[in-house]
C-alpha cells in the first residue's frame, strides 16, 4: 500500500513538473557527507549555479543535531540551526528545523521548518522517501509574520546502501514559493559516508 502511494507521489510531482520542462531541470544538486560518531561535514555542490554550501553538525542527541551552513550564493550567508526528528513509525518521520540566517547584504531573518518523511523501509538494501518541508519565515524585512507558507521543498528520492559505510541515492526536488507556485525543479544525488 506504501509503495503504491510513495510510487503516486513521485509520479504527480513528475507529470506537473512536465508543464513547464522548458524552465525545468536547468541545474542539478550533488550532496557529500562525512560522519564520524556524532559529527557530521556535508558539502553541497549546485551545478550550473552560483550556489554551493558547507555544512558542520554535531549530533546532541540520537534525535537532536545542532547544525553550522555557509552558504556561498549571491550573497553570503551564515546560516545556524537546530533540527529534531522522531521516527513514530517505519514508514513515518515527522521533526522540525529552526535556522537564524545571517546574511552578508540581505536581512537577517528566522525560519521555522516541519519535516514530513514518508519512507518504504529497507528493501534489499533500498530505502525509497517523500520528504516534504514547508517553510516559515519570521522577521524577514517586506514580509509579514502571520503563519502562512512562504516556501515549500518536496524531495522524492531513494538511498541505496552500497556497504555498512557508503550509502548514494539519486532524487527529485520539486520547490514553491507561498502560493505553492512552482519556484525550481531539479534532480540530485547524495552520496554519504559513516565511519
Amino acid at each position: 500500500m506504501f509503495k503504491k502511494v510513495l510510487g503516486g507521489l513521485a509520479g504527480l510531482i513528475l507529470t506537473v513538473s512536465t508543464s513547464a520542462m522548458a524552465d525545468d531541470f536547468d541545474t542539478s544538486q550533488h550532496n557529500f557527507k562525512l560522519k564520524q560518531d556524532k559529527i557530521s561535514l556535508e558539502y553541497r555542490e549546485t551545478l550550473d549555479s552560483d550556489k554551493d554550501h558547507l555544512q558542520l553538525g554535531y549530533d546532541i542527541s540520537n534525535n537532536v543535531t545542532l547544525e553550522y551552513r555557509y552558504v556561498d550564493a549571491d550573497d553570503i550567508e551564515n546560516r545556524f540551526r537546530i533540527k529534531a526528528l522522531h521516527k513514530w513509525s517505519d514508514s513515518l518521520t515527522v521533526g522540525s528545523k529552526i535556522e537564524y540566517r545571517s546574511f552578508q547584504d540581505a536581512d537577517d531573518h528566522y525560519r521555522f521548518i516541519p519535516i514530513i518523511r514518508l519512507s518504504t523501509g529497507s528493501l534489499h538494501g533500498m530505502n525509497g522517501y517523500v520528504n516534504f518541508e514547508p517553510r516559515f519565515n519570521f522577521g524577514k524585512q517586506g514580509e509579514s509574520n502571520d503563519l502562512g507558507v512562504d516556501a515549500t521543498q518536496t524531495k522524492v528520492g531513494f538511498d541505496y546502501n552500497l556497504t555498512d559505510t557508503l550509502t548514494v541515492g539519486p532524487f527529485l526536488q520539486y520547490e514553491t514559493d507561498g502560493n505553492f507556485d512552482k519556484t525550481d525543479v531539479f534532480f540530485g544525488t547524495a552520496v554519504s559516508v559513516n565511519f
